[in-house]
């Protein structure tokens, strides 16, 4: 038994690598065209990944000139004190991506969006 089993696998592999194919096609040259690729350029719009980025990038109050004094001591007052704008910051974190989100959608203006920084 273990003899014909041989026998009938062996025929079978022979069988199968005898069968070639003896059929060659020929192609013309000209036959064949060659296409180039066309080159789409798709122009993506990067969101910010720092929501202070985004806040950053769509500010739109205008201080006016008589103002800027004014507004320059409470700036230096926190880019000396860093301390006390993270500890705001850290407070008012979880309420100002939905604030800018929503200020977003609404259109409204993204100052808005710095009421739960300064509260």
């Amino acid at each position: 038994m273990y003899k014909f089993l041989t026998l009938i696998m062996l025929l079978i592999i022979n069988g199968c690598s005898s069968v070639t194919s003896n059929e060659v096609i020929k192609l013309d040259s000209q036959s064949i065209t060659t296409v180039s690729p066309k080159i789409i350029e798709a122009k993506l719009e990067q969101t910010p990944f720092d929501i202070w980025e985004r806040i950053r990038l769509e500010l739109t109050l205008v201080i006016p000139q008589d103002q800027i004094a004014a507004t320059s001591i409470y700036r230096e007052r926190l880019y000396k004190n860093q301390s006390a704008v993270n500890r705001i910051s850290k407070s008012g974190q979880r309420y100002l991506h939905h604030t800018l989100t929503r200020a977003e959608e609404l259109g409204l203006p993204v100052e808005l969006a710095l009421l739960p920084f300064v509260e």
